[in-house]
Parts: C-alpha cells; structure tokens; sequence
C-alpha cells in the first residue's frame, strides 16, 4: 500500500510539473502618473477577448502564467486611461518581463481637493 501511495504522489507531481513547464509567465508593475510613478495597488490587467483578469499587489507588481501565445494584454484603474499592450508573446517555460505601465488618469476626474461643511443641529 506505501509503494502504492508513493508511486501515485509522483505521478501527480511529474503532471503538476509537466504542466507549469508548458506554461510561460508575464510579469511587471503598473505605476501612478499621478502620484510620481508610484506603484498602482489593484489596478486590473486582463488578456483581451478572453475571461483571464488579474489584479496587482500593493507594489503594483503582477504575475500571470497562461499558456503559450501572442496576446494583447489591456490594464485599466476606475478613473484612468486604459492602455492595450498588442502582440505580448509568451513562450513556454520562459518568463516575459514588461517594460513599466504607466497609467494616467482620465482628463476632469482628477480632484485638487475636496471641503466638507458641516452645520451642527441646535
């Protein structure tokens, strides 16, 4: 029964390995134009005509691995101007790294500041 087990828990790992080495990966950061290149937490990249979305970190870093292909990739923030990167290649097994995204907010939604008045009841 233990050579059983044993002989199982390699054959699912040498499937798990065989499949993450048929996959390639994007990586990069996505920046705030409005806040002097800072990175951009939350902000969304998603493949273009497909169901694939991720969100970056704190440090505006994302990774996504996906199956070999040339895809458009497209990053968005509510408030800003999306930016469609074309013909991004992923090869299997290798890692694509991207130049920095930088996104820039959308002419008239940027505030300056906001003032709160508020008249207490007598």
């Amino acid at each position: 029964m233990k050579i059983f087990i044993s002989i199982l828990i390699l054959f699912i790992s040498t499937l798990t390995f065989a499949q993450l080495h048929d996959s390639g990966t994007i990586q990069g950061v996505v920046l705030d134009k409005e806040n002097n290149n800072e990175p951009l937490a939350f902000a969304s990249l998603y493949i273009k005509d497909s169901n694939i979305t991720i969100n970056t970190d704190f440090g505006g870093n994302y990774m996504l691995t996906i199956n070999p292909g040339t895809y458009t990739l497209v990053f968005a923030f509510a408030g800003y101007q999306k930016i469609e990167l074309p013909n991004v290649i992923v090869e299997a097994g290798k890692v694509t790294t991207l130049k920095e995204i930088v996104l820039n907010t959308i002419e008239g939604v940027s505030l300056e500041e906001v003032i709160a008045n508020a008249n207490p009841k007598k």
